[in-house]
Parts: structure tokens; sequence; C-alpha cells
């Protein structure tokens, strides 16, 4: 059987600022799109990565694969083969003058208190109900880029899915977080 995927990434000004840009909206719609592929999700990234205020210094845009089944979303929603092992880019830009370090790491979809699906939760551990985390699956390259001033760089998100078939859709992100300045 097929495996629906679902990656959103998510920004964050600063580490352990409370400026993260999440998708924390999607409680009710993210059952939707399992039907409805052309309804993008609330506060996801525009298909370019870009937002209307861009206060992290820094975009990401998803570069998307050829299995992604609605181009027009600006996360990753993927239809993958039990086995199948893929490479995806996410294409990250230092939209200010100066140096920047983004911390990069892969998490898990989370429900919080609210009922609210969280993409931005790098804390969490993986309950012992969960078949196949996305954190067990999906691996950055590196975690952790250095951009110059205007630089922009692609970076890889492996997943490599197990042999033996999952049904279901797996949630996770991919969580991107500006480090702070540091200071000599």
């Amino acid at each position: 059987g097929l495996l629906c995927i679902l990656m959103l990434c998510t920004l964050a000004g600063m580490a352990g600022a409370e400026s993260t840009q999440s998708v924390n909206t999607l409680a009710q719609q993210i059952l939707d799109t399992q039907t409805q592929a052309d309804t993008p999700l609330p506060g996801a990234a525009e298909p370019n990565g870009a937002s209307a205020t861009n206060t992290f210094k820094f975009s990401v845009s998803p570069v998307m694969p050829e299995n992604q089944v609605d181009p027009s979303v600006g996360y990753f929603y993927l239809m993958m083969q039990p086995g199948q092992t893929q490479e995806l880019s996410v294409l990250v830009k230092n939209e200010s003058s100066d140096s920047i370090t983004v911390s990069m790491m892969e998490t898990l979809a989370v429900t919080n208190a609210n009922g609210v699906i969280q993409y931005d939760a790098p804390e969490e551990e993986a309950s012992e109900t969960l078949p196949l985390p996305i954190t067990d699956v999906a691996a950055f390259e590196s975690n952790e880029l250095v951009l110059e001033g205007m630089e922009e760089k692609t970076v890889t998100v492996t997943v490599e899915l197990p042999e033996e078939a999952v049904e279901g859709t797996l949630l996770g992100g991919l969580a991107f977080i500006r480090q702070p300045d540091e200071k000599v």
C-alpha cells in the first residue's frame, strides 16, 4: 500500500524566541486534505515559500518532487511505496545582509491540549501507539547551516520508508530555527 506523507516547514526567528511561525491551526482541515488534495492547509507556507511579513530574516521553500500530490501547496504532500527512499530538497535563503546560522530538525506532529495539530514540537517523544514516527524515516543531511548575507542554499532531507507496509498518513515537520548572533 501507498503511504501518504505530509511534512510542513516551520520557521523560528531565534532559538527560544516566542516568534515561531508555524502551522498550528490544522485540526479539522488535515482530515479534509486526505480526500480533497486541492484544499491548502491554513498557515502553511505559500507555494514559493514566501510569507507576507518575514521577521525571521530568512525563508524556506520546499522543492516539489514528481510524486507531490498537490504542487500548488507550500508543503510536502507525498505518496510513497514501502521500501522507497527519496531525497527532498528545501531552498533556504538568507533575506538579510548579515551572516546567519540556521539549525534544522525533523519534528513530530502532535496534538496539543486544545486538540490542534502542531508541527513544531521538537521536544516531544513519539507515542508508543504511533506505528511509524516521521522522525524515524526522515533525516536532514546536516543539522546546521551557515548562510552569508543574501546567500541561498539547498538542503536535503532523506525519507527512507521501511520494507513492511504501513497504511495511513505520516505527519511531521521540518523546523528551521535561526540561531542568535554570536557576541564577540
